[in-house]
């Protein structure tokens, strides 16, 4: 059963004194760590920090779960490492500890760690440095240069490598989750936390749990997005959910064959993953260029940003509304900055004849998930349901309203037998399935 935020930070907690406990951890160094971080919790209304500054977290701000978690992890690996206490370390000695932590020789490791994970420990033990009494500067941490979160275009799956990973699950709800990660683009606990209220099936939208606890872009929380080719498998999965008629229950629930499957709880981070992880192993037997490419949710992630910007050319805006950034987020020009160079010289190829454009839609599988119909490989829609798959299906739209209205201004406005053509055809493109076979039209040319 998957545990909340706060539960998991409780369960870090309970872990640091059973390491007290043991002698693993400094009972003082133990007791300064759960003190600190108490201060900083927003249901803790005891204890606050002692010597706070404007440079330690701006006292009187407090912290989620979640950062409270990665604070005890941190401290907590350094004190491991030491022969004496945290408190009384020397900056040369905390430094040694970080270096064997990237060495893969820390005491609290298995394997060595990256440099990203290790400046925000030293970043943390810092901060830490600055309440104590302490014989270390913080100033005297040496800290990692931030290394570059720049997505490899080699770890991008292929639209074969996509479409074995989606027909890989056997099991509803795995498929539904495969789905929701691949035509999404959203987080691990976004998709996690999705209640069945905040699914339209018939609009073939979905928004963000505005209740649940450590979600980004809380501000977005709540507006809808499209469902894109996820659609059929959520309402497939919903015909064998246990409460689907429960708008509170969630919908990434543990499945019917489990014992402990109970829908007020969602599934485990570890559980999503595990899904992802099964599917790609499934996959690969089809696809073997799947084994060397990671597939946990992130990755899906950086793959559904990649096809909405390189294969359907849609605003940067747009793409960071999808996935829940702020407008003023540089995201596409940072994790996503591959998108500005290889893509960039294959369009410019394109335009010039040098390269023959892709005629495939990456995201378009071989029939619709919705009515099995058989899709032609460049369709953004079904065009027997009008199932929409790819995320520029709405410029389409646009593209066909736009047009019919161009051809207007064209008309006598006295040519009554023409108005009166105009008039059924507005009638007609109020008609969803004439819409869908429209826009399969516009989609082939």
């Amino acid at each position: 059963m998957a545990q909340t935020k706060r539960e998991q930070y409780e369960r870090n907690r309970e872990h640091l004194r059973e390491l007290m406990e043991s002698g693993e951890v400094n009972r003082q160094d133990g007791e300064a760590i759960l003190e600190w971080c108490d201060g900083y919790d927003e249901e803790n209304a005891v204890t606050t920090p002692n010597d706070a500054d404007s440079d330690a977290n701006r006292w009187g701000t407090t912290r989620a779960p979640t950062t409270l978690r990665q604070w005890i992890i941190s401290l907590t690996a350094f004190s491991r490492d030491l022969d004496g206490s945290l408190l009384d370390a020397t900056e040369r000695e905390l430094n040694e500890v970080a270096q064997r932590m990237y060495d893969g020789d820390a005491v609290s490791v298995t394997k060595s760690l990256s440099k990203n994970t290790i400046r925000s420990r030293q970043n943390c033990l810092k901060k830490f440095l600055r309440h104590i009494d302490s014989d270390a500067d913080p100033d005297g941490i040496a800290t990692f240069d931030k290394q570059s979160t720049i997505v490899d275009p080699e770890d991008m799956l292929t639209r074969e490598e996509f479409h074995a990973i989606r027909n890989a699950p056997e099991h509803p709800r795995d498929q539904a989750i495969v789905d929701l990660c691949l035509y999404t683009g959203q987080r691990n606990t976004g998709i996690r936390t999705l209640r069945i209220k905040d699914i339209k099936l018939d609009d073939a939208k979905y928004r963000l749990n505005d209740s649940a606890d450590g979600l980004k872009g809380a501000e977005l929380i709540g507006t809808w997005n499209p469902l894109l080719g996820a659609v059929g498998s959520v309402r497939d999965w919903l015909n064998h959910h246990p409460e689907p008629e429960n708008g509170d229950a969630f919908l990434i629930c543990e499945r019917r064959d489990s014992l402990t499957r109970d829908p007020s709880t969602t599934i485990s981070d570890d559980t999503m993953n595990r899904v992802l992880r099964e599917a790609a192993e499934k996959a690969a037997k089809e696809e073997p260029g799947i084994k060397q490419k990671p597939t946990h949710a992130h990755a899906m992630r950086h793959n559904f940003v990649t096809m909405c910007k390189r294969d359907y050319d849609l605003d940067d805006d747009v793409i960071k509304r999808l996935i829940r950034h702020k407008p003023e987020s540089d995201v596409m020009t940072t994790t996503y900055a591959h998108l500005s160079d290889s893509d960039y010289i294959q369009k410019a190829e394109e335009a010039f004849g040098l390269r023959e454009e892709e005629e495939e839609s990456p995201m378009t599988p071989d029939h619709c998930s919705v009515c099995r119909e058989p899709l032609p490989p460049a369709a953004k829609a079904c065009p027997n349901c009008g199932t929409v798959f790819t995320p520029d299906a709405k410029s389409a739209q646009d593209t066909l309203d736009s047009d019919v209205k161009d051809s207007y201004k064209e008309v006598d406005p006295d040519d009554d037998e023409t108005m009166d053509k105009i008039d059924t055809l507005d009638e007609l493109l109020d008609d969803p399935d004439v819409k869908a076979a429209l826009l399969e039209k516009l989609s082939e040319e």
